[in-house]
């Protein structure tokens, strides 16, 4: 930008970027303009500007975009579909998984899986006769996965006959340990008895566990279903929860 100054020492005119004068006094400013007016841009290009050293505009064009970096709308193809990365400047589709799965990481990648039973438990609906010296099973569970479970127990006995009954865990096809509560035992006795245990359960490879009852040479009588003085409640069956 330059400037004129009169003999009086003021400034009389600008010249360059921004013009005023020449005159005397108080004089308008005008920016010089570089480019036309117009629009630029649109749906299928993008605005370029370019600028000197001063910081003004010197143009601004209209150029198409660099379609590399965009990712097509293609890609997805049904609703829920998730766009993954696959690779370094790569990406793919995972479409969404069946009702109640779980998104996690198999391998190194993304999938959708159906979670392993965390939970699981039942109930007696119908009385079990228990014979004199009979060894039964009440409940075989649901496939456990590997890993620590604490199983609750509970139970009403009425025996008939005074005699012992055992309810434990024995048996199935999963491979485990047991610690705590091995065994519960109603000891020569006769009439209602109610017993609950806890007990945790490690399955190293996944399978079922079988509670059983048995009762020795002159136990006998019933295990019940449910509780004699309340017929809307439940008084023998077990709940298992997967705690690791």
């Amino acid at each position: 930008m330059g400037f004129r100054n009169s003999t009086g020492g003021g400034i009389t005119q600008l010249t360059g970027e921004v013009t005023a004068g020449p005159g005397e006094g108080s004089q308008a400013a005008t920016i010089a303009s570089v480019i036309t007016a117009g629009s630029i841009g649109g749906a299928t290009a993008v605005p370029e500007i370019t600028y000197n050293d001063a910081g003004q505009i010197t143009g601004i064009a209209s150029i198409a975009p660099d379609d590399a970096t965009k990712i097509p709308l293609s890609t997805v193809t049904a609703s829920g579909d998730l766009i993954v990365g696959t690779g370094a400047g790569t990406v793919g589709r995972l479409g969404i998984g069946a009702n109640g799965d779980v998104l996690t990481v198999a391998s190194g990648a993304l999938s959708y899986v159906t979670p392993a039973l965390t939970h699981d438990s039942q109930v007696l609906t119908a009385n079990v006769t228990l014979p004199a010296n009979t060894y039964a099973s009440i409940f075989t569970t649901a496939t456990w996965a590997p890993g620590v479970w604490l199983l609750i127990v509970s139970a009403l006995v009425d025996l008939t006959t005074a005699g012992n009954c055992m309810i434990w865990v024995s048996g199935g096809t999963a491979t485990y340990t047991k610690s705590g509560g091995e065994q519960q035992q109603f000891l020569n006795q006769t009439g209602y008895s109610s017993i609950s245990f806890a007990q945790l359960v490690t399955v190293t490879a996944a399978g079922t566990v079988t509670i059983a009852v048995q009762t020795d040479a002159t136990a006998a009588g019933s295990l019940e279903y449910t509780n004699f003085t309340s017929s809307g409640s439940y008084a023998t069956g077990y709940v298992a929860v997967k705690v690791a």
